[in-house]
C-alpha cells in the first residue's frame, strides 16, 4: 500500500463526509453517553452499505439508478417530521403516561441494534447518497487489492469522524444550545439536510420532467 493510495483514500473520504461531522455532533450532544455505541454502530452500518454498493457498482452491479439517489433525501425529511410530531405528542401527554413511554423507549433504544442505531444508519446512508457518484468511478480505477486497502482506510476514518463529532459535541456552548433548543434544531437540520440531498440530486427537476 503506497503513501499516494493512503492520501488519496483519506482525501476522498474527507471531502465527501464533511457534513457528517455536524450530523454526528448533533447525535452525540442529544443522546446520553450510555447509548453512544449505537451512534457509532449506526454510522458504520450506513457508511458500510454505501461502500458496499459503490464497490458493486464499480464491478457493474447497479441497484439504484443515478436519477433516484436524490430521493434518499426523503429519509431525513421523514425522520425530521416524525421528531416534530413526536415532540407535540409528548407535550400533550399526561405526565404518568409520558414517563411510562420514556421507560419503554429507553429500554428499546438501549439495545445495540435498537431504533437509534437504525436511525443513525438511515441518516448516514441518505446523506451519503451523492457519494456514490464519486466512490463508484474512484473504485473503478482501482485494482482489487487497492479496493481492500481503501475500504479499510474508510472504516478507520469513520472511527476518526465519530471521535471528532463526539469532541465537538462536548464544547460547553454547543452542548448548551443543543440541549436547550435541540428538539427544534435537530428536526429542522434533518429536514434541511433532506431537501439539500434532493436538490443536489436533481430530484425536483426529475419530478418536473415526469409531468411535462
Amino acid at each position: 500500500m503506497s503513501i499516494a493510495l493512503i492520501l488519496s483514500a483519506i482525501g476522498t473520504f474527507v471531502v465527501t463526509n464533511i457534513d457528517d461531522i455536524f450530523v454526528l455532533m448533533i447525535f452525540f450532544a442529544q443522546i446520553e453517553k450510555a447509548r453512544h455505541a449505537n451512534i457509532v454502530l449506526g454510522q458504520y452500518l450506513g457508511f458500510g452499505l454505501l461502500v458496499l454498493i459503490s464497490i458493486l457498482g464499480a464491478f457493474g452491479f447497479t441497484f439504484l439508478p443515478p436519477e433516484w439517489t436524490g430521493f434518499l433525501g426523503l429519509i431525513p425529511i421523514i425522520l425530521g417530521i416524525r421528531m416534530f410530531l413526536k415532540k407535540e405528542e409528548e407535550d400533550e401527554a399526561e405526565e404518568a403516561l409520558e414517563k411510562l413511554g420514556d421507560v419503554k423507549t429507553q429500554a428499546s433504544n438501549n439495545r445495540l441494534f435498537g431504533p437509534l442505531t437504525g436511525k443513525v444508519a438511515a441518516i448516514t446512508f441518505a446523506n451519503g447518497g451523492d457519494n456514490l457518484g464519486i466512490y463508484i468511478p474512484y473504485f473503478t480505477t482501482q485494482g482489487t487489492g487497492s479496493l481492500i486497502y481503501i475500504a479499510v482506510i474508510f472504516l478507520v476514518m469513520v472511527a476518526v469522524w465519530c471521535f471528532f463529532g463526539y469532541r465537538l459535541a462536548r464544547f460547553p456552548a454547543i452542548l448548551k444550545v443543543l440541549q436547550k433548543y435541540g428538539s427544534v434544531i435537530v428536526p429542522l437540520v434533518f429536514i434541511a439536510l433532506g431537501i439539500s440531498i434532493m436538490v443536489h440530486g436533481d430530484s425536483f427537476e426529475y419530478l418536473i420532467g415526469l409531468f411535462r
